[in-house]
């Protein structure tokens, strides 16, 4: 019998609270640069330009990070039309753990943790896993 694995998708470990990250990220980007416009000097002009700059960077960062989230939704909306194509037909998966092939009619579409899972019988199976449709 099958027993689904897709209860533990999407569930990710979240780390404490005090583990320090090697990465900066947004929230710390504008600390900085909020310490640094308070003590920001007006009167010297390279001062200026190196805030200047600094926004710069910011507003870059916020929109590759909107870029990168679009992206992935895009991505995942195609997923769910591809895995829709399969409805209907008969697929075979090879899926890790078992010795031989799962072979059947797909019936419909489940969106677990937002990766589409093929429907066939009582079984939800990964796209990844299939070889063969017809």
């Amino acid at each position: 019998m099958y027993t689904s694995r897709a209860a533990s998708v999407g569930t990710y470990a979240v780390p404490p609270e005090n583990t320090p990250r090697k990465t900066l990220g947004k929230d710390e980007f504008l600390m900085l640069l909020i310490t640094q416009m308070r003590n920001l000097d007006i009167g010297e002009g390279s001062s200026n330009q190196e805030f200047v700059a600094q926004m710069a960077q910011f507003t870059l960062l916020e929109e590759v990070q909107n870029l990168s989230y679009s992206v992935q939704e895009l991505m995942c909306r195609q997923l769910i039309a591809e895995a829709g194509s399969f409805v209907g037909k008969d697929i075979e998966a090879w899926i890790p753990g078992y010795d031989m092939p799962v072979k059947g009619h797909v019936d419909s579409v489940e969106v677990i943790g937002g990766l589409p899972y093929l429907v066939v019988g009582d079984m939800r199976i990964n796209m990844a896993y299939v070889t063969k449709i017809s």
